[in-house]
């Protein structure tokens, strides 16, 4: 699949094979399928990337350990030299380890190193901030 395509043009494709309404679930259901085999990034409209190239090659990694570098920069939109690139750097930084298993490389992420990273331990913090708690009520009936 070729990724010139946005996610609504091609949420206008599937629903028109399906013959149904684009926001019909059936098609929504085909994007995700697609989405998860990697086939086509579901949310590739965004005029605006909130993560960095690394946080965006760490995710892929995470979501699936065996792609291969060229799989990754078509699952992202990038060059295969960006992706190698992040990887060495994301693996000297002790993110992510590399082995070789069958010919193909496996990339391991190192979830105790990200999830201490300065960057992730920030974003929960925002996160939170968005979200905050309830307030407690105060006023009990006695």
């Amino acid at each position: 699949m070729s990724q010139d395509l946005t996610s609504s043009q091609l949420r206008r494709v599937l629903a028109e094979a399906a013959d149904a309404p684009p926001g019909d679930p059936i098609v929504d259901s085909l994007m995700l399928a697609l989405d998860r085999t990697k086939l086509f990034r579901y949310h590739n409209d965004e005029p605006v990337a909130l993560l960095s190239t690394a946080g965006r090659v760490l995710m892929a990694a995470i979501e699936d350990p065996t792609m291969t570098q060229r799989a990754i920069a078509v699952y992202l939109g990038c060059s295969e030299s960006l992706v190698e690139k992040t990887l060495k750097a994301l693996t000297t930084a002790g993110l992510v380890t590399k082995t070789k298993i069958n010919h193909k490389n496996v990339y391991n992420v190192d979830r105790e190193a990200v999830e201490t990273h300065s960057d992730i331990r920030h974003l929960a913090r925002l996160l939170e901030a968005l979200n905050p708690p309830p307030p407690v009520d105060t006023d009990e009936p006695f």
